[in-house]
């Protein structure tokens, strides 16, 4: 049906003007984008709406293509779209999937019109300026998201998505790069110490402890964001948050990936010839056995982790 209507559209689209329309709803491509918001309010999660959306904003970028300030307004335009939909429902991927998409659509126009005089001047008579600061901004919103709802996986993930390209445009010195990711750490530990149960804090910071174990020269995302840490630093960093999460262990009892973590950290410390200063065996063998007991399911999996630390 979707591919029909796309069909349809295409075929009316060749009698249409080329010219940005001055009045709102008066083109077919902006009719069926207006068609379309009642139905995302009632699914919001239908693949097939969202992905009609993107490809109507396609068609218009190809057919108002010689008005460049038009589209990128357009474009633009379906931010507040989405910051809508999220606020409905915050954790929707399909809406954090699109916001992506505008954002980097958005990104890599900036970056081809910086220097382009003509829409420069075209940009002033409307009173569109340069995006300023996108990726601050969408940064921002993250953190928005996350304070709003800690358990916002796709906030998390959006975040970790944006940082290595705000850290590039901030221009970003090895030494801002390493108190970025101290603070990092830090706004997500607050999280963790509301909330110890929650999954999506967990896996983010075990992505945060990724990047601290990836030497800038290796492949992966991980490798475009930070410094190059010495094991001294990491294994000050891995100390510290061990520390800290057995802290948070004398509050918190029954929380798996507390014990996971403390677990995995702990055998990244060892390996990187921390000793046995702030553990000792007997601890990590009662974490182990308290993983087994709070998630039997995978008790292959804990028998594997506890050959891994010889326990």
């Amino acid at each position: 049906m979707w591919n029909y209507r796309r069909k349809i559209i295409l075929a009316l689209l060749e009698s249409e003007d080329h010219t940005p329309p001055v009045q709102p709803n008066t083109d077919l491509l902006t009719r069926d984008r207006e068609f379309l918001l009642p139905l995302l309010k009632q699914y919001p999660k239908c693949y097939w709406i969202w992905n009609h959306r993107i490809w109507l904003l396609e068609q218009s970028a190809t057919h108002y293509n010689n008005h460049p300030v038009y589209i990128r307004s357009l474009w633009r335009s379906e931010l507040n779209l989405v910051k809508l939909m999220l606020s409905r429902d915050r954790r929707n991927f399909h809406g954090w999937d699109y916001r992506r998409m505008i954002v980097a659509r958005l990104r890599r126009w900036e970056a081809e019109q910086q220097d382009d005089t003509a829409v420069a001047q075209d940009a002033k008579k409307l009173q569109i300026s340069k995006i300023p600061s996108l990726l601050e901004s969408e940064l921002s919103y993250t953190e928005e998201m996350i304070r709003a709802d800690l358990s916002n996986f796709s906030a998390w993930n959006t975040r970790s998505k944006l940082i290595p390209s705000v850290l590039d445009e901030r221009a970003a010195s090895q030494d801002q790069r390493r108190a970025f990711f101290e603070a990092e750490i830090a706004f997500l530990k607050d999280g963790l110490m509301l909330d110890p149960p929650d999954q999506s804090m967990w896996k983010y910071h075990q992505y945060l402890m990724y990047v601290l174990m990836t030497a800038p020269q290796e492949s992966g995302p991980a490798s475009e964001i930070w410094v190059s840490f010495t094991d001294a630093d990491r294994k000050q960093i891995f100390a510290r948050e061990i520390a800290d999460f057995k802290e948070l262990l004398e509050d918190t009892k029954d929380c798996k990936w507390l014990y996971q973590n403390l677990l995995q950290y702990s055998g990244q410390y060892l390996r990187l010839d921390g000793g046995t200063r702030m553990l000792t065996t007997a601890e990590m063998r009662e974490w182990l056995a308290q993983l087994k007991t709070l998630d039997p399911l995978r008790i292959g999996h804990w028998n594997d982790l506890g050959k891994t630390l010889n326990l």
